[in-house]
């Protein structure tokens, strides 16, 4: 492999990491109410996520992921 290949490869490994906790830690900022509340409307489970969670999650994970994407710069 070149050595572009590898450190692209390198880097995104390295990223990645730090990306899926911040998901991680999107998800879990949103309130177990919203959890129980989807759950209390009967909502199917991909929908609790699309409609209920993930738009939550991804307001709070939104800063850290730009400040990642400039330090990968």
């Amino acid at each position: 492999f070149s050595a572009l290949t590898t450190g692209v490869v390198a880097i995104g490994l390295h990223y990645s990491t730090y990306t899926m906790q911040v998901y991680r830690a999107g998800i879990e900022g949103v309130p177990v109410g919203q959890w129980e509340a989807a759950t209390a409307l009967n909502l199917p489970l991909r929908r609790t996520w699309t409609a209920v969670i993930l738009p939550q999650a991804i307001r709070r994970v939104a800063p850290a992921l730009g400040n990642y994407v400039i330090s990968m710069l």
